[in-house]
C-alpha cells in the first residue's frame, strides 16, 4: 500500500517536473520540494507540506508553499549579530498579498485532497497558479531592492538595506521603529516581553551604525 509522499512524488513526477524543469527548477523527491537559484543566489522553493494527519491511501493531503531563502543573508547576520536569533532562519518575505489572491480549487480542506480529486488536475492546478501567482510572488522578493520594498517584516526592510549599505535610509527606519516604541511605553525598561525581542534588534541595528560610522 503507497504511503501518501509516495503518491505525491509519482503525481509530480508524471504531471509537474517537466514543466517547473524547464523553467528552471529541480525536485528533490525526498524533501518533496522544487528549488532553483536566482543571480544573485536567493533560492525560490515550490515546497509540498504534508498534513498531520496523512495516512497511506485514506488521507493524503499536501498544501503548497513557496519559499524564498538566502544563505547570503544568514551568513551576514551570523557575522554582524551572532547572538541574536534570525527570524526566519536565512528565509526572506515578498508580497504575500499576491498569494492570498490563489484559488483554492481542490483544496477542501489542509490542502489539495489527492484521494477526492484526479492527481493529473491537481497538478496542473499547482502549474497554474505558480504562473499565475506563485511566479510573480518570488519576483516580489527577487533582489534586496525588492525585499525592502514588499517585505511586511520591518526588521528585514532594515537589513536589506544595511546590506547595501544604504545606511542612511536604514538609519531613518531604526530611528522610526525605536522612537515608536519609547512614545508609546515612555522608556526601554517599560518595553513589555512581548515587545522587547524586536525593540532589541532594532537597538543592535542602531548600535551596528554607530560602530560603522567609527570606522
Amino acid at each position: 500500500m503507497s504511503a501518501p509522499k509516495e503518491i505525491l512524488n509519482k503525481a509530480v513526477d508524471q504531471f509537474l517536473v517537466k514543466k517547473l524543469y524547464d523553467d528552471g527548477f529541480t525536485y528533490n523527491f525526498n524533501s518533496t520540494k522544487f528549488s532553483k537559484k536566482n543571480e544573485i543566489g536567493f533560492r525560490f522553493e515550490i515546497n509540498f507540506l504534508g498534513s498531520k494527519t496523512n495516512w497511506l491511501t485514506e488521507f493524503v493531503d499536501f498544501k503548497v508553499q513557496y519559499l524564498i531563502y538566502s544563505s547570503s543573508y544568514k551568513t551576514w547576520h551570523k557575522k554582524n549579530f551572532p547572538l541574536e536569533p534570525l527570524i526566519g532562519g536565512g528565509y526572506l518575505s515578498g508580497d504575500h498579498k499576491i498569494l492570498l489572491q490563489q484559488p483554492q480549487n481542490y483544496q477542501p480542506g489542509f490542502g489539495y485532497d489527492f484521494v477526492k480529486f484526479n492527481h493529473e488536475v491537481i497538478m496542473n492546478d499547482v502549474w497554474e497558479n505558480y504562473l499565475n501567482f506563485g511566479k510573480i510572488y518570488f519576483e516580489s522578493a527577487s533582489n534586496w531592492d525588492k525585499v525592502h520594498e514588499n517585505s511586511t517584516w520591518s526588521s528585514l526592510k532594515i537589513d536589506s538595506l544595511l546590506i547595501q549599505n544604504k545606511l542612511t535610509d536604514a538609519e531613518v527606519l531604526i530611528n522610526k521603529a525605536l522612537n515608536g516604541y519609547l512614545e508609546l511605553f515612555g522608556h526601554e525598561s517599560n518595553v513589555p516581553l512581548s515587545s522587547k525581542q524586536h525593540f532589541d534588534i532594532y537597538t543592535l541595528r542602531q548600535k551596528y551604525l554607530a560602530e560603522i560610522n567609527r570606522l
